[in-house]
C-alpha cells in the first residue's frame, strides 16, 4: 500500500504511494489478506484497496501489512490485536510505538540494505530513506530467502 514519509521537507510533494516488491512477499508468504493493498498488486489472496477502509474491515487469516507510514502505529496495533500476520515498516526504533511492538511481536527481522519500492506504474523508485524491518505476530516467517538478520 502507500505510506506518507517522515523524511525531510526536501521530499515533500513526492508521491506517497510505494508498493512492496513482490519478491519480499513471495519469500515469506503466502498471505490471506492485505488491508492496505494497491489494485492489481498481488500481495495477498484478498485485497482491500482505497476507497475501502482496511482499518474498519474484519481481518481474517494471515495478514500482510505495508501500512500508511503516516499512521503506522494504528495499523500495527490492529495487526497485533488480530494476532496473525507480518508488517513491513521503516526501521524507526527510536519511536515509542516501535519499541513497544518489538516486545509484543513474535519475531522481528531487519532487512539488509534499503528496499527499492515500486511506484504505482510498477517501475522501481530509488532506495528508501532508511532500512526496513518485518514485524510478525502469531508466528515466525521463514526468513531464509531474505537478506538480513533475525532479532527475535
Amino acid at each position: 500500500m502507500s505510506f506518507s514519509s517522515t523524511d525531510p521537507a526536501s521530499h515533500q510533494g513526492r508521491s506517497d504511494t510505494w508498493l512492496t516488491p513482490l519478491s519480499i512477499i513471495f519469500n515469506i508468504g503466502p498471505f490471506d489478506l492485505d488491508p492496505c493493498a494497491f489494485p492489481k498488486h498481488p500481495t495477498a489472496t484478498n485485497l482491500i484497496c482505497l476507497p475501502q477502509d482496511g482499518l474498519k474491515a474484519v481481518w481474517k487469516g494471515r495478514v500482510w501489512l505495508n501500512p500508511p507510514y503516516s499512521d503506522a502505529e494504528t495499523w500495527l496495533d490492529k495487526l497485533h490485536k488480530h494476532g496473525y500476520g507480518t508488517a513491513l515498516l521503516f526501521n524507526r526504533l527510536d519511536t515509542k510505538y516501535q519499541q513497544r511492538h518489538m516486545s509484543l511481536a513474535s519475531s522481528v527481522f531487519f532487512l539488509s540494505g534499503r528496499i527499492k519500492f515500486l511506484k504505482p506504474d510498477k517501475t522501481y523508485g530509488g532506495s528508501a530513506g532508511c532500512g526496513s524491518i518485518l514485524i510478525s505476530y502469531g508466528y515466525t516467517p521463514d526468513y531464509k530467502k531474505l537478506k538480513g538478520w533475525k532479532a527475535k
